[in-house]
């Protein structure tokens, strides 16, 4: 969406890392020039919760997700 990774790292453990324990990192408007809404944000995130069992669509599957606010231009 942005061009680069929600995580950061030099090598595949790194990453690995930081996927696991750390927040999503988004792009900061200033230096990158990107903006993104609150909406999107909170979608990305939700996609990418730890646990499983807590992330978007893990509940309700597929209407779960399309129903979040960021997708609600879209007709299923």
């Amino acid at each position: 969406m942005v061009g680069f990774t929600p995580f950061v790292g030099g090598d595949s453990k790194t990453v690995y890392q930081s996927v696991t324990s750390k927040p999503v990192a988004f792009p900061d408007k200033q230096k990158h020039g990107i903006s993104l809404s609150n909406e999107c944000k909170d979608f990305i995130r939700n996609l990418l919760i730890k646990d499983p069992s807590k992330r978007l669509g893990s509940k309700g599957g597929m209407n779960q997700v399309m129903n979040h606010p960021w997708l609600s231009d879209i007709s299923p």
